[in-house]
């Protein structure tokens, strides 16, 4: 039997604006209660709260890594250039089929002598041809990809050389065999020996190092350290073949806007060209893409944004599958202490100091069950972020959204609990064993 000296919210004097039935009871009192409640019985109270820890922490810890992976994307497409468009051979098609995007031949190295000319939207162009060589450096090798291009590459692109120097437009009329490796291909072929001034052979022709590029992040599977760099007419007339540079097929064409607001401007004034030259009408679809950077920025956070947002709703299942757990839990309580429910009836407590009383237990419940959450969520991000290298970002909203979405489910779950206990007869809960 519970004694009235336990049920502290009895010796209140009555609000009689409440009426008969209720008490004006502090919610001090309450919280006593609660927190008496969950003190005597620990083990069966955090096993209860374990979903709400979990899906907590779990919707915490993705946004941190969503976040941080949307921040760390941005930065590697801004630092590529704001003002960066980017114009790629698109789909055409021959005789009803369409080819890959890619396959086509549309670009060539006439085409970007041409866009060179579009001043002042257009400030310089990179055209760049490609092709995957075995190179080889002593007794070491590798398999790597061979650009050529022109030396504007690195300011086009914001990619400078770490050591040593690029090639130059008297390297470019005289097609000689000079090249500039990436940060991976210089570990692979020499280690920490000096790239500079070595000889690599590509395609059976070899080649005098003459510069290092800088360690650049990497965006998507490729390594972008892990390239090669010549004169785009040494590329063209001793590696790739053809019958003349002009009318080579390009992999790409970068070209530098005079600013970021000219992007605009500029990709009109190339696309004008480009279907000009290309001899399309304006109902036909181009056999070109252009892409800014800006555009790239936002195909990418939107894949990200789509990516997190469903696993922010798998993690929310967990908050759901808690609220569960603890209006079970608050049904077993309410089974458990029928008697000790008559009793509180019996010497005055009414349906509201009833119904508060479980309430409060199960938001209480919910609560620490969230603040644990906010703990351990930061942990396990900064736990995935050091083994897995990646960028987290942490910040205070998810975690008041996180806290408030679990109080709000204590109290959607509670509150049926709640309601039953509220109900009881005390007679017929008088008479339980």
């Amino acid at each position: 039997m519970v004694a009235t000296a336990e049920l502290p919210f009895l010796d209140r004097p009555r609000d009689k604006r409440l009426g008969p039935s209720r008490r004006n009871v502090p919610i001090a009192d309450y919280l006593r209660e609660a927190s008496r409640s969950f003190r005597s019985n620990i083990t069966r109270s955090l096993l209860t709260m374990l979903g709400i820890v979990i899906g907590t922490g779990a919707v915490i810890a993705v946004l941190a890594i969503g976040n941080g992976s949307q921040a760390s994307i941005a930065s590697r497409i801004n630092a590529l250039g704001t003002n960066l468009v980017t114009v790629n051979p698109g789909r055409f098609r021959s005789g009803g089929v369409a080819s890959a995007a890619g396959e086509s031949s549309a670009l060539t190295f006439a085409d970007a002598q041409a866009i060179a000319g579009l001043k002042p939207a257009v400030v310089a162009v990179a055209p760049q041809i490609s092709k995957s060589f075995q190179i080889t450096a002593g007794a070491q090798n590798t398999n790597t990809n061979v650009i050529g291009t022109t030396p504007s590459y690195t300011a086009v692109n914001r990619w400078d050389v770490s050591e040593g120097s690029f090639f130059t437009d008297a390297d470019i009329q005289t097609s000689e065999r000079v090249a500039v490796i990436g940060q991976t291909t210089a570990q692979t072929l020499f280690g920490n020996a000096a790239a500079i001034g070595q000889t690599i052979n590509i395609g059976g022709v070899g080649f005098s190092v003459i510069g290092l590029m800088e360690e650049r992040s990497t965006i998507g599977p490729q390594d972008n350290n892990d390239q090669v760099f010549v004169p785009i007419t040494t590329a063209h007339y001793r590696l790739i073949g053809g019958p003349s540079l002009d009318t080579s097929s390009l992999r790409s064409i970068s070209v530098e806007a005079k600013s970021a607001g000219d992007i605009p401007a500029a990709t009109a004034a190339v696309q004008g060209l480009l279907e000009q030259r290309h001899n399309i009408g304006p109902s036909a679809a181009d056999d070109f893409s252009i892409q800014s950077q800006s555009q790239l920025l936002q195909v990418s956070t939107g894949v990200q944004q789509a990516l997190t947002v469903f696993l922010v709703g798998i993690a929310a299942i967990s908050l759901v599958v808690g609220g569960i757990g603890i209006m079970n839990i608050m049904l077993v309580s309410v089974t458990e202490r029928t008697r000790e429910i008559g009793i509180r009836k019996a010497v005055g407590a009414s349906r509201h100091d009833i119904m508060m009383q479980f309430v409060i237990e199960a938001l209480l419940l919910s609560l620490a069950g969230g603040l644990i959450g906010i703990v351990a969520g930061p942990l396990a991000a900064f736990a995935y972020g050091h083994f897995a290298g990646a960028a987290i970002q942490i910040t205070v909203p998810p975690m008041l959204l996180a806290t408030g979405v679990s109080l709000a489910i204590g109290l959607f779950f509670g509150v049926y609990p709640a309601q039953r206990a509220a109900r009881l007869d005390p007679i017929q809960a008088l008479r339980a064993e």
